[in-house]
């Protein structure tokens, strides 16, 4: 009986998952690979971080919610202070009607100095890539041109980006989100009279219209305008989707694991929540839930937030742009459903 107890014991004991090991790098630059690291740290993992890669300079609108969550997650409300305050968005779209002024709170800051912020507050030791740890937390983007069978991009769009003047009558806490036949706009006051204009369209062999010929096309945002310079060096904004963002010993986070049109004005808010998404996985796997479970799990949520935007994306791009190029982004994006509800029947992990 003894012995029979034993062996029952001790298969037992082999079929339970043991805790994963609670020390992680997490490699990235930005708000995400920061504020992971510091979430994990809280948590009691040992943390080293990658910085790896550049700041975008770009200024970032967090909503009212997503600014709330990273101040928590940060223990930290004055960390967003100094930002400039947007209070209402204005849209016209597909040419009809412009929509009434709504309620839009939210804040505004440059990603480097906001990075610049997060990296005083953390205590983070830097990898010296001695020893290998128990995880991998990847918040870095695909570099520029390079190609990964698990990473999809889906479609081409890209976002031209120039800095604005703001017309003396304009107000500094509205921003203003208007299409055109070719492409949409979106206006947001950064501060001081200055605002940043993005445009996002389909880039092709020619350069893209100087920013004063695309205003031109534009009902509100050019009126709302003084000035303007010269279009930035473009940035591809299409979504992308990490098609096995879990596996034993890695996690892909933030841009690492999928990116959003900016259509969705909320990058920022995603990202975070898949911070703590991230924090909670591994967390559980390292109290004692099954591994597979736990990466199956996370894979499939981050798949299902992927799904819901391309659904948005569709609705708003099926309806306002025409012609070949939007038709085949459309397309592009009802492919990736396909194979996103594909990936959720089967398999969202590599195999070990």
């Amino acid at each position: 009986m003894t012995t029979r107890l034993a062996e029952t014991q001790g298969a037992m004991a082999r079929e339970l998952p043991s805790p994963v090991e609670r020390s992680a790098r997490v490699c990235g630059s930005g708000v995400t690979a920061l504020t992971c690291a510091r979430l994990l740290g809280v948590q009691g993992w040992q943390i080293e971080h990658d910085p790896g890669g550049e700041v975008r300079p770009v200024h970032l609108l967090l909503g009212q919610a997503t600014a709330n969550l990273l101040a928590a997650l940060w223990s930290d409300p004055a960390l967003l202070r100094g930002a400039h305050r947007i209070r209402e968005r204005a849209v016209y779209w597909n040419r009809g009607k412009p929509v009434a002024p709504v309620a839009a709170p939210g804040l505004v800051m440059a990603a480097d100095e906001l990075v610049r912020r997060l990296a005083s507050r953390a205590t983070i030791a830097t990898s010296s890539r001695g020893s290998a740890p128990g995880w991998i937390v990847s918040a870095q983007a695909p570099q520029a041109g390079a190609s990964s069978p698990a990473m999809r991009e889906i479609g081409r769009r890209h976002a031209w980006i120039a800095h604005a003047t703001l017309a003396q009558a304009a107000l500094r806490d509205r921003c203003l989100m208007e299409s055109i036949d070719d492409g949409w706009l979106f206006l947001l006051p950064v501060g001081a009279g200055n605002a940043d204009l993005q445009y996002v369209s389909l880039p092709s062999d020619a350069p893209p219209p100087a920013p004063e010929f695309v205003i031109e096309k534009t009902t509100m945002i050019r009126q709302a305008l003084s000035g303007i310079a010269p279009w930035r060096r473009p940035i591809a904004c299409m979504p992308k989707v990490h098609l096995a963002p879990a596996r034993r010993g890695v996690l892909a986070v933030g841009e690492g694991a999928l990116a959003f049109d900016p259509i969705s004005g909320d990058g920022v808010g995603h990202a975070l929540r898949s911070v703590v998404l991230a924090a909670t996985t591994l967390d559980a796997m390292a109290t004692g839930r099954p591994v597979g479970d736990c990466l199956n799990d996370y894979a499939a949520t981050l798949h299902r937030a992927m799904a819901h935007h391309l659904r948005i994306c569709l609705d708003l791009y099926d309806n306002t742009m025409f012609g070949p190029g939007w038709r085949s982004e459309c397309d592009a994006m009802r492919a990736a459903l396909a194979e996103l509800d594909r990936n959720g029947r089967g398999a969202t992990v590599e195999p070990t």
